[in-house]
């Protein structure tokens, strides 16, 4: 095959097989449905517990695809001495973390579960960096499990100062890199900003004027509000409207990805309404800090 026509994309996925097959991993095909159950007791592993799901003929819940790791884990061989060494290109689907939609999402790695040794756990070291090669030529990789590190220390016979030394540096590489992530957070601008009105009256969230909050009663009105993600083009609102008295209870009810977080999400002012507006006490949100 000629592979100058293919993708960059396309390009690493091929040259991912062909790593993980030197190595003596075979191809793992994933079911499109599996039972929902399963996924429902496991769910704490799951990146997000929000799947797709629907009713087979004969009434079980089936799931569509949500997690690649835990399908080879259902349907693998759980006995001493047995390893399965497997890869994966494989489609799934979940909610996108920035449109907050389901996305068909492609997945290439691999996994390595059984009765492992040392060797296992060097190899699939191996095969992270090289998995990391074959997509760039820049890459780190970040090995920061402790435990992981001091089973490789107890196989190379290090001693006690060595091992601490070696924990120490591995906890200043760790931190350093939370600390790049806080900072980064810090330094990223909010989506949802508050004019410099409400931020003279009410101040911000590192100098808040509390003296200046007035009691919230707690009704909540949706005036016409429209709305959609902002990576997202479909609107997940569109002129919705709705008054939920104060100290009253209301359901909302509806199918996965019909608007029911994104209702509280703009009570909250995690987002913006793009169309509309929301009343807190008969005032536009936008009015309070």
């Amino acid at each position: 095959m000629d592979k100058t026509i293919l993708k960059r994309e396309e390009a690493a996925v091929f040259a991912l097989r062909e790593l993980y097959c030197r190595y003596g991993y075979t191809p793992y095909r994933m079911s499109k449905f599996e039972a929902y159950e399963f996924y429902l007791q496991n769910k704490e592993f799951l990146v997000s517990d929000r799947i797709i799901t629907f009713h087979d003929t004969d009434g079980e819940l089936l799931a569509l695809k949500p997690d690649v790791t835990l399908s080879i884990v259902k349907n693998g061989t759980d006995a001493p001495g047995c390893i399965q060494r497997s890869y994966y290109n494989e489609n799934v689907y979940r909610v996108s973390g920035s449109s907050h939609q389901f996305r068909e999402i492609m997945q290439t790695g691999l996994e390595c579960i059984g009765d492992l040794d040392f060797y296992e756990i060097y190899e699939v070291i191996l095969l992270a960096a090289g998995s990391l090669a074959c997509i760039s030529e820049d890459y780190v990789l970040d090995v920061s499990h402790l435990g992981m590190l001091g089973a490789i220390l107890d196989e190379t016979g290090a001693d006690e100062a060595f091992r601490q030394q070696a924990a120490r540096i591995s906890q200043m590489i760790s931190l350093q890199a939370n600390v790049e992530r806080v900072v980064g957070l810090i330094d990223e601008k909010p989506t949802v900003q508050d004019s410099p009105e409400v931020e003279a009256k009410y101040g911000d969230c590192f100098h808040p004027k509390r003296e200046n909050w007035e009691p919230i009663r707690g009704d909540i009105e949706f005036e016409d509000v429209s709305f959609h993600y902002p990576d997202g083009k479909e609107e997940v609102l569109s002129h919705f409207s709705l008054h939920v008295p104060a100290g009253s209870t209301v359901a909302i009810v509806g199918e996965t990805g019909a608007g029911k977080s994104t209702l509280v999400n703009l009570v909250c002012r995690f987002f913006e309404p793009t169309g509309g507006r929301v009343l807190i006490d008969g005032r536009d949100a936008r009015e309070r800090s």
